[in-house]
């Protein structure tokens, strides 16, 4: 109770040259830049929320398609406003939840939805104009939670461990590896190492 979850159909034609791969990550970085006045919070790559250590959101994109044509994406938005799961409850991750009023009261369920709606348009308008790489790379690190922390990286059943040094334009995690090497991922789960 208290919390945003959404589905947002996008319109697919926005994605008729390039891959809706990334929009979660346009999302994700345009709705902290909006909620920025208020409270700063930080992403977790690929597509997690977090304020102090603590997860308070998440995104998912889900694309079908027939062939090579985009038939259908959905964002999937979940963010903890009012409340968050206890301990009891199933988690993800190994992560804390938090909910966002904890951290700033004045907080309204009704203004973050808002922030979430204003968030979608931004996405879609910088999808229609091609700009959606060049937001990525040029925003990412100022929220990044993961900037130069040393991680363990899974990826098809290895383990890679090194510093996040950022995300690429393409929205892929860069890891620099203990040994120097660079290695780019498009999608894992990049765990920190406490």
């Amino acid at each position: 109770m208290g919390n945003v979850y959404c589905s947002v159909a996008l319109p697919s034609e926005i994605f008729s040259t390039q891959s809706p791969a990334m929009f979660s990550q346009t999302f994700i970085l345009s709705f902290l830049e909006r909620m920025e006045p208020a409270i700063h919070l930080n992403v977790k790559w690929p597509n997690d929320v977090f304020i102090d250590g603590k997860k308070v959101g998440g995104v998912l994109l889900e694309a079908s398609f027939s062939g090579n044509v985009l038939k259908r994406a959905v964002l999937g938005v979940g963010i903890n406003v009012v409340s968050a799961p206890g301990r009891e409850a199933p988690l993800e991750t190994a992560y804390e939840a938090a909910a966002l009023q904890t951290y700033c009261p004045s907080l309204s369920l009704s203004s973050v939805l808002m922030e979430v709606i204003q968030a979608v348009e931004d996405g879609i308008n910088l999808y229609k104009n091609g700009a959606q790489c060049e937001f990525i790379a040029n925003n990412w690190k100022k929220f990044d939670m993961l900037h130069h922390r040393q991680v363990d990286v899974r990826f098809n059943g290895a383990t890679f461990s090194g510093k996040i040094l950022g995300v690429d334009s393409d929205g892929r995690l860069i890891l620099r590896l203990n040994a120097g090497k660079r290695m780019f991922f498009e999608s894992a789960e990049a765990k920190i190492i406490l």
